[in-house]
């Protein structure tokens, strides 16, 4: 398999992960959740949201992500690339099925 293929799909996996927590945590429609959506201007969700989103995300793929890298996610694709930073694309597709 060609290495974008493995990224594209592991981009993908992370990405139907945090729209399935904000869609069940955040009552959000998931047709709302794409990766250029602004967690504060689009989503209104606030840094409490965010904390509670990562939190949430640590617990269901068994990652751990620095508090002050909290900080710097504005969008869905900032959420995805923090979670495929700290969680291997294994334990992404595991948590998938």
């Amino acid at each position: 398999m060609h290495p974008n293929t493995v990224n594209m799909n592991s981009n993908k996996l992370a990405l139907d992960q945090i729209k399935a927590v904000i869609t069940k945590q955040f009552a959000i429609d998931s047709a709302r959740v794409a990766e250029s959506a602004r967690l504060f201007e689009d989503l209104n969700l606030d840094s409490m949201d965010s904390m509670a989103l990562i939190m949430a995300l640590e617990e269901r793929l068994g990652a751990n992500v620095p508090e002050h890298a909290v900080t710097s996610i504005e969008t869905v694709g900032d959420a995805v690339q923090l979670i495929l930073t700290h969680v291997a694309s294994s334990d992404l597709a595991a948590e998938q099925q």
